[in-house]
C-alpha cells in the first residue's frame, strides 16, 4: 500500500489528506510530510507536458519541535516509507518495561537540533553495586528518526554516576529494529528481562577487568585515531577529561581501559548530536572490556 493508504494505521493525522498533508505531533516534536507533485502551468501560454501535475510516489519532510514556530526541511522519504512516532515507539518500549516486572528509574530524551532524530534514554530500577564505581543501573535506548536516516530501534546500555554528573551509555550489538510496534510488547518484554539478568550477573567483571586492564600503545594510538575522524575538537575535548581522570598518576602512564571509556562517555552523554553520541559510543565501546558471556547475550538480542 502507499504511504497515503497506510497513514492513519501508522498514527499520522490524515485530516489534510486531500492535499497530501500528512502530520504528527507529540510531546517532543512536529512532523509534516507532503506528497510532492510536479509543477503545472502557471498561464495559459505554458506549454503543457504530459508529466504537469504529475504527483511523484516521493514526500518532503518537515519538522519543528515543540514551541518554535517555523518548520525545517530535513530531506525526502518514499512511499513505502513506515513512519513511526516518537512518543508511539517510546509509549510501547515503556510498557513492555512496566510487563516485565522492572520499574523505570528516570528517562531523558532527546532530540536533534532540527527535531529529525530521537533518543530516549530509560533507565531501568535494577541497581548493581560495583565498589570502584558505586551503582551502576542498565538502561533500554530508543531511538527514531522522521527523514529515513534512521529506523526505529530499541537497544541497551549503562547508566552511573561520575563525579555527580549521570553517564548513560548504549551498547553497539543488541539493537532490534522495531517495525511494527504491535510485534514489540512480546518480543521487547522478554529481552529486557533477558538484559537485565546477563547484566546483574556480568556488569561487575566488566567494571572491575576494565580498571585493571591497561591499554597498549597501540590501542591507546588506535582509539584517538578514531576519535580525530569524528572531530579534532572532540578529541581534545576528551583527552582534557582523561588529563583530569588520571590526575596523580605517574607521567608516561597509560590509562587503564575503564578510564579511557569514561572519557568518552562523559564527552559524549551530553552531546547535543545524537549521530555523533552514537559514534562516540562506539569508539568508547572498543576500549571497555565486555565478558564474552554478556556480548554473546547482546548479539542474541539482535534476533529478538
Amino acid at each position: 500500500m502507499s504511504f497515503r493508504e497506510r497513514a492513519a494505521q501508522m498514527g499520522l493525522d490524515i485530516t489534510g489528506a486531500n492535499k497530501g498533508l500528512f502530520s504528527y505531533r507529540d510531546l517532543h516534536s512536529e512532523v509534516v510530510y507532503r506528497q510532492l507533485e510536479c509543477g503545472r502551468p502557471v498561464s495559459l501560454t505554458d506549454p503543457h507536458h504530459p508529466t504537469d501535475g504529475m504527483v511523484l510516489p516521493v514526500l518532503a519532510v518537515f519538522t519543528k519541535a515543540i514551541g518554535l514556530e517555523n518548520y525545517i526541511h530535513v530531506g525526502r522519504v518514499s512511499d513505502d516509507y513506515q513512519f513511526v512516532g516518537n512518543e508511539n515507539i517510546a509509549r510501547a518500549i515503556k510498557q513492555s518495561i512496566a510487563d516485565s516486572s522492572i520499574g523505570i528509574f528516570m528517562e531523558h530524551p532527546y532530540l536533534t537540533f532540527d527535531a529529525a532524530r530521537f533518543r530516549d534514554d530509560i533507565v531501568l530500577a535494577s541497581t548493581v553495586q560495583v565498589p570502584e564505581v558505586g551503582d551502576i543501573l542498565p538502561c533500554v535506548i530508543v531511538q527514531n528518526g522522521y527523514n529515513g536516516t534512521k529506523a526505529a530501534s530499541v537497544s541497551y546500555g549503562i547508566s552511573f554516576v561520575h563525579n555527580t554528573v549521570r553517564l548513560t551509555y548504549g551498547f553497539k550489538f543488541g539493537e532490534m529494529r522495531m517495525i511494527h510496534l504491535a510485534s514489540a510488547d512480546t518480543s521487547v518484554r522478554e529481552s529486557v528481562t533477558r538484559y537485565v539478568a546477563t547484566f546483574q550477573e556480568n556488569i561487575t567483571d566488566v567494571v572491575r577487568t576494565s580498571f585493571a586492564t591497561r591499554l597498549t600503545e597501540e590501542q591507546m594510538f588506535a582509539t584517538l585515531d578514531v576519535l580525530e575522524s569524528i572531530g579534532k575538537k572532540k578529541t581534545d575535548d576528551i583527552k582534557a577529561i582523561l588529563h583530569e581522570m588520571m590526575e596523580g598518576t605517574p607521567e608516561g602512564t597509560l590509562p587503564s581501559s575503564w578510564q579511557m571509556f569514561v572519557s568518552i562517555i562523559k564527552y559524549a552523554s551530553y552531546h547535543p548530536n545524537i549521530n555523533i553520541r552514537r559514534m562516540l559510543e562506539n569508539a568508547a565501546e572498543s576500549v571497555l572490556v565486555i565478558s564474552s558471556r554478556m556480548l554473546e547475550t547482546l548479539k542474541e538480542l539482535e534476533t529478538y
